[in-house]
């Protein structure tokens, strides 16, 4: 049976002689969308980009988006600092392929245990097939 959604490591990713894992998020339906903690770090560690791809576009008449936190210790995963330049709509349309997501100028270190959580805003109706990649790069 597969979970309602999941995360996942992919690699090991050799870039430069270091270990940069590539993590998923994926989320088929709507009701799978919920803002949560969707990675401890093992080691220090940053993102050095994201991608967004979604299946089915959210319907609801508000804003509905998505937004990538490294949240603080211990906090709620819409604590902390925000990583995208901008909260990313998840109503532009069918099979929308987004990549790279405009990051913050200096996205934060993320230490050893620290986290990385989505956050969704609005009404997440209709959302279908949500899949966000990160990848990181060690410090």
């Amino acid at each position: 049976m597969r979970p309602e959604t999941s995360t996942q490591i992919i690699g090991p990713i050799t870039i430069d002689g270091l270990f940069n894992p590539i993590i998923t998020f994926q989320a088929a339906t709507a009701t799978q969308a919920v803002s949560q903690r969707i990675f401890t770090a093992p080691y220090g560690c940053r993102i050095a980009s994201v991608g967004v791809a979604y299946l089915t576009a959210a319907t609801d008449s508000d804003a509905v988006t998505l937004q990538i936190h490294v949240p603080t210790a211990g906090g709620a995963p819409n604590t902390g600092t925000a990583v995208l330049a901008a909260p990313l709509t998840l109503k532009t349309g069918a099979n929308t392929l987004v990549y790279p997501v405009p990051l913050i100028a200096t996205p934060p270190n993320i230490a050893e245990g620290g986290a990385i959580a989505v956050v969704f805003a609005g009404v997440v109706t209709g959302l279908t097939g949500l899949n966000v990649t990160i990848k990181l790069e060690r410090l």
